[in-house]
Parts: structure tokens; sequence; C-alpha cells
């Protein structure tokens, strides 16, 4: 009885200690997905990727406003009068289990009012290439979805009060859902595009919330991404919970003296970041 009662603490122990390290081992592939996952969008951005997953077709008068169809074209260099504006990434997709994140592609005007080509994202009149409040049915959609691996989650136990994805503005910590990589301006000289990889910038886009529709977030993306802050100096921080462990990951995207770096820092006994 002595031997069985030994050997089956020994056998729950074991049990215990190596589903601790298979959780352990999932959290560790969860944080660096995402983080995978951010920089590639950021590198596809850099490269001027504009992706060719739906047909849809673009046009644009100077100035904008853009506009967007179904069917037709596919791709940037089809579409009459428009640019690659860049990607917004959205975590926390309403209604989503296992929790999953949105990438929208972001379409502009490639001239101004004035008929020269556009110099700054507010004069591109960005707009997502996916339906917001409000949008005809059929109206064209290439928004991806992926899920947070492993029961990965952006917290739900921060402290009163405190975000689970901010930027710093003038010493406060501001709420935001979403974020926009946006390559430099003007993309074109002549009206010939310019070649070769492109600066970026990082906009974390102002009325974005966690937790929201695709289409609530795309309605905020049109209204708000060009008059958002743009390279905040502390970047975008997400706080990221593990579903088996008691860690956390702070994802933090620019910011200090690299402005497009991507971090990870992982926290051990914490599901807040340490906030």
């Amino acid at each position: 009885m002595i031997v069985l009662a030994v050997t089956g603490a020994l056998f729950v122990a074991a049990a215990i200690l190596i589903n601790g390290k298979q959780n352990q081992e999932g959290f560790n592939q969860a944080v660096q997905q995402i983080r995978s996952q951010v920089e590639q969008a950021m590198n596809e951005v850099a490269s001027g990727y504009f992706p060719a997953n739906a047909g849809f077709q673009c046009t644009s008068v100077a100035g904008g406003p853009v506009t967007l169809t179904s069917g037709g074209a596919i791709g940037q260099g089809s579409n009459a009068g428009c640019i690659f504006a860049g990607k917004v990434l959205q975590f926390q997709v309403s209604g989503t289990t296992p929790e999953q994140y949105a990438v929208f592609t972001v379409a502009g005007a490639q001239k101004e009012s004035s008929g020269n080509e556009a110099t700054s994202l507010a004069n591109a009149a960005p707009k997502v290439v996916a339906p917001a409040l409000g949008s005809p049915v059929g109206f064209p959609d290439i928004t991806t979805t992926n899920i947070l691996q492993n029961g990965l989650a952006t917290t739900p136990a921060m402290p009163s009060g405190h975000p689970r994805m901010w930027y710093n503005n003038g010493g406060a910590d501001i709420s935001v859902g979403a974020v926009a990589f946006v390559p430099s301006f003007p993309q074109y000289t002549s009206n010939s595009l310019n070649s070769g990889s492109q600066q970026i910038s990082i906009y974390p886009v102002t009325g974005t919330m966690l937790g929201a529709t695709k289409q609530v977030t795309a309605t905020a993306i049109n209204a708000n991404l060009a008059s958002s802050v743009q390279n905040p100096s502390a970047g975008v921080s997400v706080c990221f919970a593990s579903g088996g462990t008691n860690e956390s990951g702070l994802l933090t995207i620019g910011g200090g003296s690299h402005p497009l770096s991507v971090t990870m820092k992982v926290m051990d006994g914490t599901t807040t970041c340490g906030k």
C-alpha cells in the first residue's frame, strides 16, 4: 500500500510537471507567433506588398474620396488613382473564441486636390478595403483574421483604469484597439511608382478599442487614421496573458531610438505585464 501510494504521488507530480512544461512551451510559442505576425505586417508595408487575395476596384479623384467596389481588377497596379496606404492590426475582435486579431488593408488617393502626388497620409484620404458601419451590401473586404495560439489573450486582468493596449501621450496612457503601419509619402514621382523598400510610420488609431467588431473598427480607421499620433515616443504596447500559466507578454511596437522595432517581454508571476 505504501509503495502504491508513493508511486501514485510520484505519477501525479510528474504529470503536473509535464503539463506545466507544455503550458510554458505553448505560451512561449504563442507570444513569438504574434510578434512574428506584427513584424510580417510591417515588412509587407515597407516592401509595398499589396494583397491580391480578392478582387476589388479602387478609383479616386485628386484629393479623394477613395471609391471601392467589389470585383474587377486585383492589386495596386490596376486601380486608377489609388495607392497602397498601409495596414492596420486590430486586436481582440469582438465575439471570437479563441481570440482573433484582424489585419486591414488601407487604400488612398494617389493625388492631392491640387493634382500633385499625395505628400501625406491626410492628403491621401485613407480608407480601409473593408465594410464600415453603413457600407452597402457587397462592399469589398480583403481583411484577414488570425487566431491567438494556445489560449493567449489580451489580458482582462489589468488594474482598474489601465488600458490593455495603449500608447503614451503627454504622460498619460491612452487606450486603443488598433495600430497602423503606413508607408512614406510621396509614393509616386511624376506618375512613376518609387521603387525599393519604403520607410514606414506607426499610428495608434484614435477611437479604436479592444473588443470591437471589425465594422466598428473600420469606421474608426476611416474617420481617425489620418489625424492619429504618428510614431509615439514610447511606441504602442499590448499586454497578453497566458492561457495556462501565470505569465504575461508585453508586446511593444516601435518607440525610443528604434521606431520600427517589435519586442516581446515575458513576465513570470503576473498576468498584467507588471502594471
